[in-house]
Formats: structure tokens, C-alpha cells, sequence
């Protein structure tokens, strides 16, 4: 069973995260703003559910529901760094099976090169 994903991607052009995911999940149409939290945005495509949250540190977080086309939070942030030329972070799963869950270890995708940190 496909759980939900999240991968966060160091970027200032959530504009340019958005258009290159359209490009796999097809379209993707806002259907909720919420008025009191102007750094959430909602969309959708098909049954797939995208949240996009901006972070203070200058992360985007990129949430999808378990119907997306990715198997894992690690091969979507692997994805966002491929095409995007960025930094991507997100919970490591099962690709790295040495991490306990829920720890504050996350996968560092740079420039092509996995790493593990602490996040905190």
C-alpha cells in the first residue's frame, strides 16, 4: 500500500515546482487558498491531491496523497532535484532501512549526491 509523500525543495519559484510536476500528474488546478494561512496552497488533479507549504527557511514543502504517480517520498525528491537543479530534502523510507522511523534524519539531495543529516 502507497503511503502519502513529502519532499521539501529549496526554491524561491514555487511557480517552476508546480509546472514541472503538471508534467506527470497532468494539470493541476488550485481548489483551496485557505484565508487564514497564506503560505498553503491547494491542488488538484484527477485523485491526486497536492498541498505545496512554504517554509521560513526558505524550503517549499510539496505533499502529495497517495495517488501519485511516485512510490516514495525519496523517488519524488529525487525527481524535484533531477529536473529543478536544486536542493530537495525528505524522509529517507524504506530506501535507507538503517533510519528509524520518525527520527529527525532526512535525505539531502545536492547536486545528484545522497546524504543523511539530522534536521532539527
Amino acid at each position: 500500500m502507497q503511503r502519502d509523500i513529502e519532499a521539501f525543495v529549496k526554491t524561491s519559484d514555487p511557480g517552476a515546482v508546480l509546472s514541472l510536476l503538471a508534467t506527470v500528474t497532468g494539470p493541476l488546478v488550485n481548489v483551496d487558498d485557505p484565508p487564514d494561512d497564506h503560505y498553503l496552497h491547494i491542488y488538484e488533479s484527477g485523485a491526486i491531491i497536492l498541498m505545496f507549504s512554504a517554509m521560513d527557511d526558505g524550503f517549499l514543502s510539496v505533499w502529495m496523497n497517495a495517488a501519485s504517480p511516485w512510490p516514495s517520498s525519496p523517488a519524488l525528491a529525487r525527481f524535484l532535484a533531477a529536473h529543478l537543479q536544486c536542493i530537495v530534502r525528505c524522509d529517507p523510507e524504506s530506501d535507507y532501512p538503517d533510519v528509524p522511523w520518525y527520527s529527525d534524519v532526512f535525505l539531502h539531495i545536492e547536486g545528484g549526491v545522497e546524504t543523511l543529516f539530522s534536521w532539527e
